[in-house]
């Protein structure tokens, strides 16, 4: 036996095996990078959502309403602000914002009572809801109401 010879095959061996380890190393960092993606644009989508919300429930404060018992709702062109405003059969109204952008049952849809004093809405100090207060759930769908 030639021991020169055989010097290189065990290294050979070793940079092979750490290849191979390296790559296994590579492939489940790139699958781990992409499940964290995903996460992150679900969060982001979640945070645009809620946003848009917001902004059209602060929008819809600014708009002129009249005293109707049914669903009047407004929606501003450029930015897809959706707002909508249902009396009760008392003084009360409630005021629904969500931002419209493809599909709406994607949505998130944030709620305000408050009350209507010469067409504008007057919130109430703690009527803030994210969840539709109606017993008549069907009247909770915006996209039925628009």
């Amino acid at each position: 036996m030639n021991l020169s010879r055989e010097a290189g095959q065990s290294t050979i061996l070793m940079v092979l095996m750490l290849l191979l380890l390296g790559l296994m190393m590579l492939a489940g960092l790139s699958s781990y990078l992409a499940t964290q993606r995903q996460w992150g644009m679900k969060e982001v989508r979640s945070i645009v959502r809620y946003a848009g919300a917001q902004s059209a429930l602060a929008w819809g404060t600014g708009l002129q309403w009249s005293p109707q018992q049914h669903w009047q709702c407004q929606t501003e062109a450029f930015s897809g602000l959706h707002a909508c405003l249902y009396q009760t059969k008392g003084n009360e109204v409630l005021l629904a914002g969500t931002l419209v952008g493809g599909n709406l049952s994607e949505s998130l849809v944030l709620w305000r009572w408050g009350r209507l004093k010469n067409g504008k809405f007057i919130a109430s100090a703690h009527g803030w809801l994210d969840y539709c207060p109606l017993s008549d759930k069907t009247r909770c769908n915006l996209a039925l109401q628009s």
